[in-house]
């Protein structure tokens, strides 16, 4: 209970500074290049909610939250002392990689990271350094398809590498603790939204009734998924046709891209 009770006096309190737009985070940025401590506080002060919402994702119930949100800090620092106004991607994107890192890095030195294999370990190894080095090149982390692509591995594997890289935090809305989300359904979240993004891109290359027949059967428009019975009546054709005819071209795509079997199988 006094723990909770801490982390709740310190989100209360942290939630004075308010967060940043893009166009302020670049002015600090640059006055922080310039020697500019105040800039460099600002900064740090204005972000350190986003620090509570990573580690309260982070945190596999080994330690309290107000321990990795410690670690976290120190990466926080550590991205306002690197980061590059000039480059094109926001600020609070580029310091959740470096607090994600600290406390990746916190849980590991303590041994809380559970053991896998040395095969296994090697294979994650690699994949984070593509990761890190198309973030380090690209100023953005890759999506879970260019990933899949890049490691020849399944879109749901490469969705869960990624899925602790991302801030899940939006500009001007309120924050208390409350707000920190437990992350019961992120999974199905980012599996929902990586085939959404997916098929996006790999429909590109169908014919228009094929493409609008998954558009509408996966909602990747208006985010509402029809139902056989609807496309039936949309296309005029046969519920048991419109089956037929998605089998066909969810068939084709895993063919051409194997990386979806784990969503489309």
């Amino acid at each position: 209970m006094q723990r909770a009770n801490i982390l709740k006096q310190y989100v209360k309190e942290i939630c004075r500074y308010p967060l940043l737009t893009a166009e302020e985070e670049r002015e600090l940025a640059i006055r922080v290049q310039n020697g500019d401590e105040k800039a460099k506080e600002k900064l740090i002060t204005s972000n350190l909610r986003l620090v509570v919402k990573i580690a309260k994702e982070m945190n596999y119930g080994k330690f309290s939250v107000m321990d990795l949100i410690q670690s976290g800090n120190e990466g926080l620092m550590k991205s306002v002392e690197r980061f590059d106004p000039e480059r094109n991607i926001r600020f609070s994107s580029y310091a959740a990689y470096w607090i994600r890192q600290a406390i990746w890095r916190f849980l590991c030195e303590n041994k809380q990271i559970e053991k896998i294999s040395h095969r296994m370990q090697d294979k994650k190894r690699d994949i984070h350094r593509h990761i890190e080095s198309f973030f380090l090149s690209m100023s953005r982390l890759p999506s879970a398809l260019e990933l899949a692509k890049m490691m020849d591995i399944s879109l749901f594997e490469a969705a869960e590498e990624l899925r602790a890289y991302y801030p899940q935090m939006s500009e001007g809305v309120t924050f208390d603790l409350d707000d920190i989300p437990d992350g019961e359904d992120l999974e199905e979240k980012v599996e929902r939204e990586c085939l959404s993004e997916t098929l996006q891109e790999v429909i590109k290359d169908l014919d228009e009734h094929s493409r609008d027949l998954i558009k509408m059967r996966y909602g990747l428009e208006d985010g509402e998924r029809c139902t056989l019975g609807d496309l039936a009546r949309r296309f005029h054709m046969s519920v048991e046709g419109v089956r037929q005819k998605e089998r066909r071209i969810l068939s084709m795509l895993q063919d051409k891209y194997s990386f979806l079997r784990a969503y489309l199988a």
